[in-house]
Parts: C-alpha cells; structure tokens; sequence
C-alpha cells in the first residue's frame, strides 16, 4: 500500500521506526519497506484514536501534535512526536489499555491490522524478526521482574501421566490444538507441525540445558515438570503439559540463560526452532495466531511492569505521564 498523499518524507518514516522497541533493530532495508505501509491520518483536537477496551484496529506514530492517553475519565499519559501507540494491542488482537484522545491537531503514521498482516504476509522476514524482538522483551521483563513474570505464564494442560506409548499423529494435532497458539489453527498446519517434532522421554534429574547453552531447540511439556531456574536472576519456574519450553530463548537467538532440569518422567515434544519458522512461514494464520499469543505474553507483562514501576515505563514509548504514578492492574 502507498499512501497518496504525503507531508512526512521517507527518511523520517523511517527514523519514527528507528525509535520503535519493535521495529528499531530491524536492517535498514526492512525499515524503508515497512515505511511505504504507513498512511497518513490527521486528528482533530478532541478525536479519538482508540478506545480503551475496545479491539485496536491500528499502531500510530505520532508524528505532529499530541496525545492524551485516558483511563477511565482521568489523563494519565501525554504521547509526542515519536511516541508509538496501540502496535502491541493490536498484534496482540487485545483491547486498548487506553483511551487516546488527539489533544492538538494531530498528524499520525498508521499501520492498520490489515496492512500488518498484508505486509507480514508479503515480507516474512520482517514477521521473523519482529517475533524475535518480542522475545527478547519478555526475556528481559522476567530478568527484570523474576518472580512477577511467572504468574503469566501460559497455564499448564490438564494431563495427569506420561502416555504408556508414543503418541500417534491424530494424538499429537489433539495435543497441540489445546494449546493457545493453535488453538484455530488447521489440521494441515498442525499435521505439518506434528510431524516436524519427535516425542523424547526424560528420566527424573536429567539437565537438559545449563546456562550459557545453544538455543536452536524448542520443547513443548506433554507430561511431567521440569524446573527451569537461575540463581544470578532469582528466577525459578514450574514447567508442566501444554507449557513451552526454551522457545523464547530459540526464537530471540540468544544462548540459554537458565537451568532446565526434569523433576519427574517426563515426555517432551522437541524440534529445531528453524524448522518450526519453516512451518510458520507455511502456514501464515497459524504464525500471526502464534505472534497474537506473544504479543498477549508481553502485554500482561508489560501491566506487571507498570504496575510495579509506575507509568514512566511508558516514556519507552514516547508517553510522557501525567501527574503522579497510577498503579495499573
């Protein structure tokens, strides 16, 4: 998509990406790609962006003029030139935390769900290193906050036992439907992904990683726990069915940065996480379903956060708060 009509040049398209947590390490070519996507919006005072619990139907860059961000009927936040609102909800597929109300006349890039997913869809390399940013956001956020980030973690499946045998093909695509990421996926998808996974038992106090090892493989429990812990962060963690294990690390291409170790027979479906993006880059609904999962991961961290730290966190973003810390829930 190219805008017709345009008053922000291309360098400086490309210098708001620059800026962006999400975008800001991608190659310089990537950058000048994902700047012929943006559209020109201009808001006059007193229009609203977005509405807070409402689906986010795009990300803005604020490009001239500002922001406030409201919640519920108080300003709690005033976002400027280079600040990003609303990227995260809207891959995430969640409700805006906010209610953003052009406060000046107010000029804005605009990169709607559907352009995003056009452009995700065209460039899969883009959707490949934006998945590896967000990794690597959550990464740092349980460094950061170790025993807060565990209490969003994706659940464990209800499965009491190691099978007594391997898992068939059909019990394997059952097994993966009930987690999130593919919970709508297609049974070709999840075949293909099936298929490109081997079912491994482990004993109970089998180390199946120390810190500082390679991350190209990933694992989803089947059955048992495993205790995946780092002294240096203060990190301890309960791994159990249906959880996933070492992708965050193997999709953020950094090495291991804590312990894995089994507490009790355990049975794991492995496979090389570059052969996990093959199917992805296959089967596009099931990888923007999985990014959706992601960017959810990081948005329930990034309350935590908030919560924790206060609204300042926000200036990452280019919004400035207002008034005192509000704790956010």
């Amino acid at each position: 998509m190219r805008p017709d009509v345009r008053t922000i040049g291309h360098v400086q398209r490309v210098l708001f990406l620059r800026k962006s947590r999400f975008t800001g390490t991608l190659p310089a070519g990537d950058l000048a790609l994902i700047a012929e996507y943006l559209r020109e919006r201009t808001f006059a005072p007193g229009e609203v962006l977005h509405t807070e619990g409402e689906p986010v139907g795009a990300l803005h860059f604020v490009a001239e003029g500002s922001v406030l961000l409201h919640r519920g009927p108080t300003a709690v936040g005033r976002a400027v030139r280079g600040a990003e609102l609303g990227g995260l909800e809207m891959v995430a597929r969640a409700p805006g935390q906010f209610t953003a109300v052009a406060e000046t006349e107010t000029l804005t890039l605009e990169l709607t769900a559907e352009t995003n997913a056009e452009m995700l869809d065209d460039h899969f390399g883009i959707f490949h290193s934006v998945l590896r940013q967000t990794c690597r956001e959550i990464i740092d956020a349980h460094r950061r906050m170790p025993k807060e980030a565990t209490r969003v973690m994706p659940p464990p499946l209800p499965v009491a036992s190691a099978p007594a045998r391997e898992l068939d093909l059909v019990e394997r695509i059952f097994f993966l439907r009930q987690a999130p990421p593919f919970a709508r996926s297609s049974i070709n998808a999840l075949a293909e992904l099936s298929r490109s996974v081997a079912e491994v038992h482990f004993d109970p106090a089998t180390v199946l990683w120390s810190e500082g090892f390679s991350s190209r493989g990933i694992f989803l429990v089947v059955s048992g726990l495993v205790r995946a812990a780092s002294p240096r962060f203060g990190f301890e963690l309960m791994l159990g069915p249906g959880q996933p294990l070492g992708i965050l690390e193997a999709f953020a291409q950094i090495p291991r940065w804590y312990e894995a170790t089994v507490l009790e027979p355990t049975v794991v479906l492995t496979g090389d996480v570059e052969t996990f993006v093959d199917v992805l880059e296959d089967n596009f609904e099931m990888a923007m379903d999985y990014l959706a999962v992601v960017a959810r991961w990081m948005l329930a961290l990034s309350r935590l956060r908030v919560a924790r730290e206060g609204l300042e966190t926000l200036e990452e973003y280019g919004v400035l708060p207002i008034g005192k810390e509000v704790a956010i829930p």
